[in-house]
């Protein structure tokens, strides 16, 4: 059973994102990425919602794409703790193990969290190209 406590203890690292973001933009352009960033902030709490909603229902197979896709998500933008609680609920829907429903909870606080700091990175980025 995935518990709380198997997953890493720390906060996103402002520092890795500045640098996935900047690698975004440097491979399109910042206004691109800020867009992207913006789909991401306004997708993921319905994700984490549908998410909760899989998980309360014991529908494993749903929860595992569910978070196959924040994951991937999460990692574009250098949301590595996250990413790394993604990949375990991945992990133990695949292997057909039960998620407790307080993990997804977490994780919704954790995005709380994680997208504060995604978007103040975002702001100094856009705030040095000005």
């Amino acid at each position: 059973m995935l518990m709380n406590a198997d997953w890493p203890d720390y906060a996103e690292n402002s520092e890795t994102i500045r640098e996935k973001l900047r690698q975004l933009s440097d491979e399109t352009d910042l206004d691109f990425a800020v867009q992207l960033v913006g789909e991401f902030s306004e997708l993921a709490p319905t994700s984490l919602a549908e998410l909760k909603e899989a998980v309360a229902q014991s529908d494993g197979s749903r929860a595992g794409r569910i978070a196959h896709s924040l994951k991937g998500n999460c990692a574009t933008f250098g949301l590595a703790n996250l990413a790394r609680k993604m990949l375990a609920v991945e992990t133990t829907c695949r292997q057909g193990k039960v998620v407790p429903l307080e993990s997804v909870t977490e994780l919704e606080r954790d995005y709380a969290t994680a997208a504060d700091e995604l978007h103040g990175v975002v702001q100094e980025l856009m705030e040095g190209a000005a």
